[in-house]
């Protein structure tokens, strides 16, 4: 028997109290991957869909449970065709690009449908825990944070853009560089995601440092130490993945691409705070750069 799932559905970005749904895996793929206009000017005018459902109008208050799991690629370090390494798994996957997808810059949407709706309560492991599984299975590029955070979060249906003007017209459809030659979608059938989250650890809230001035401490000492390590990675935005602090705001190229070792004696450790983009950027510096 096909899976069905609740969504939310709204016409447009102002509208704030949308309508559930509950579909067939199959009628959500068919309207998510199907473009709902082939030639926008305007994407604000695109309906929008949310995985959450509310109790009332949109909001992280009022949400209630969630269907899936959303990853928003807009770096472009990570290419359209990722989307696939999920279906590899065996997981059901559908996945289409953005209006303002590119071929030198791709920007795409990955969904995963879940095995059962995730409480709002958890949410804080929850998206951890996603973001722990795009790390484990594309393993390069950086889904869009602050959307993957977000419970209460909409997403605008896949729409192609107005085509650029050819010799004061639209571009015909067989030109090469009409988006309907590297727009996309795709999805894969298998079996629904069961997340696992409950081995997520949360950070402690932070807490003021107090110095114990009876017990001089060098700054130098103080950055070599593994729980000062961690708690500056954190403050800083990063999250623990096994024995690393990763994903923090680089200092020079402004992506999430900064990582060290929490404990900096390990074999191998990677003792100061480095950009994993050696090529493009290649930032490396001190524990007090991160802000």
């Amino acid at each position: 028997m096909s899976v069905e799932y609740n969504i939310t559905i709204f016409d447009n970005i102002t509208q704030r109290q949308g309508r559930k749904i509950t579909s067939k895996i199959e009628t959500i793929i068919k309207a998510l991957t199907s473009p709902i206009h082939k030639s926008i000017e305007d994407k604000s005018k695109l309906p929008l869909w949310s995985p959450t459902t509310f109790d009332g109008t949109r909001s992280t208050k009022n949400a209630q449970s969630i269907s899936m799991i959303v990853y928003d690629l807009d770096d472009g370090d990570t290419g359209w065709e990722s989307w696939v390494l999920f279906a590899q798994k065996g997981w059901t996957t559908l996945a289409h690009t953005s209006a303002s997808h590119h071929p030198s810059h791709p920007k795409y949407r990955v969904i995963l449908p879940l095995a059962k709706p995730l409480p709002k309560d958890d949410w804080e492991k929850i998206w951890r825990a996603a973001f722990e599984l795009w790390v484990n299975v594309v393993q390069i590029g950086i889904p869009d944070q602050k959307a993957i955070k977000d419970m209460a979060r909409v997403y605008f249906r896949y729409g192609w853009p107005m085509e650029s003007k050819y010799d004061g017209g639209p571009w015909p459809i067989s030109h090469p560089c009409h988006p309907s030659k590297y727009h996309q979608s795709g999805s894969w059938i298998g079996t629904p995601l069961d997340l696992k989250y409950d081995h997520i650890r949360l950070p402690k809230p932070k807490t003021r440092l107090i110095v114990d001035r009876t017990r001089p401490m060098t700054l130098s000492n103080a950055m070599m130490d593994p729980q000062m390590r961690e708690s500056i990675g954190i403050m800083a935005g990063g999250q623990r993945v096994g024995e690393y602090i990763k994903h923090i705001q680089c200092p020079s190229c402004g992506r999430q691409s900064v990582f060290f070792s929490i404990d900096p004696n390990s074999l191998g450790s990677t003792k100061w705070p480095s950009c994993n983009h050696v090529n493009s950027c290649g930032w490396w510096g001190k524990m007090e750069a991160l802000s």
